[in-house]
């Protein structure tokens, strides 16, 4: 690559710094994003699960490990995500930071709230904390954290006290994940890194069993256009995922099927666990064409009854020892 120069800023008169100064920093960004549907590891939004958090940078999600930080302990300890409960359910994704970072901005952006559908279920509230760990709900973030997030939009941190102010601009220096086996020292290959986490905590009531997968009973094909009626106890919302497999018999057809298919629900009628028709739709948002008819042999299958999306975003200052000082002379070469 090219190597560009030019003359750094003046001190006095004609005096500048040389054109061989170097620009010591680079500002970089990482992102994730998590559509709480989505339980397939790899994949573009998936959100992990029970005691899982993820970790991506626009790269389909996979499972991550969560650190505790420590600027000894080596090699690092896990640290354990709680398992869903009735109460409290989890999500969340992992940055790993070079070390000697410094978080400039943190953006948590909703695309759809969360929502729990099925039973007694009740939702009391969805936080995020940004830490440099996982944060228990109510607990207290590091660096930043939402309210309780009821619409969709970017999320105002509700605080940012003087000790979180503190701790964005140095926490990532000293919160090492990774530090040298003894004797190793700083070289490269002792792997100085940090960890950003953004928890998702979702508190209620009934939640673990909401999370669960749910069949549909006594389904009927009522139309043309994907839409079927059912008994009276389906737990059903617009926007989940349903998966239809067995066998095709009996009366009706859908066409395309294959044994299984997954489509979206497109309406539900009635309300959680008295829902009594609902109209599915291919997982591309395209029409799905039906016959009317009893079909036999399927069972039709509630992937999760809890949905939300969103975007995980840090903009975060990265030093590099190679090209000079983050403080001094911010001109010069830059490669």
């Amino acid at each position: 690559m090219a190597r560009s120069t030019f003359e750094g800023p003046i001190l006095a008169g004609d005096n500048r710094f040389g054109p061989l100064r170097n620009v010591g920093y680079t500002e970089a960004v990482q992102t994730a994003y998590l559509d709480i549907l989505n339980t397939t590891a790899n994949t573009s939004g998936y959100s992990g699960g029970s005691g899982v958090f993820v970790r991506s940078n626009g790269i389909p999600n996979s499972q991550a490990t969560v650190y505790s930080p420590s600027a000894t302990a080596f090699p690092p300890t896990a640290q354990t995500i709680p398992a869903d409960s009735a109460t409290n359910i989890y999500r969340g994704a992992v940055m790993y930071l070079p070390y000697g970072s410094t978080i400039n901005d943190v953006f948590v952006d909703c695309g759809n709230p969360v929502a729990v559908s099925g039973g007694s279920a009740a939702l009391t509230s969805a936080t995020v904390y940004v830490s440099n760990n996982y944060t228990a709900a109510a607990g207290t973030a590091k660096y930043f954290q939402t309210g309780s997030i009821t619409a969709a939009g970017r999320q105002s941190l509700s605080t940012f006290t003087t000790a979180q102010l503190y701790n964005q601009q140095l926490g990532t220096t000293g919160d090492i994940t990774n530090p040298p086996a003894s004797g190793q020292g700083t070289s490269p290959n002792s792997n100085l890194v940090s960890q950003l986490v953004f928890t998702l905590a979702i508190v209620g009531t009934s939640l673990d069993t909401r999370v669960a997968t749910a069949t549909v009973a006594g389904a009927v094909i009522a139309d043309t256009i994907g839409t079927f009626t059912c008994t009276s106890n389906a737990f059903l919302a617009v926007g989940q995922t349903i998966t239809l497999s067995g066998t095709y018999g009996g009366a009706g057809s859908i066409t395309g099927y294959t044994n299984p298919t997954s489509y979206l629900v497109a309406t539900a009628t009635g309300g959680a666990g008295t829902v009594t028709g609902f109209k599915i739709i291919n997982l591309d948002g395209s029409a799905v064409t039906t016959t009317a008819g009893t079909p036999t042999g399927i069972t039709y299958t509630i992937s999760s009854a809890l949905s939300g999306r969103f975007l995980f975003t840090a903009r975060y200052t990265q030093l590099d020892g190679n090209i000079g000082s983050a403080t001094a002379y911010p001109y010069g070469n830059f490669d």
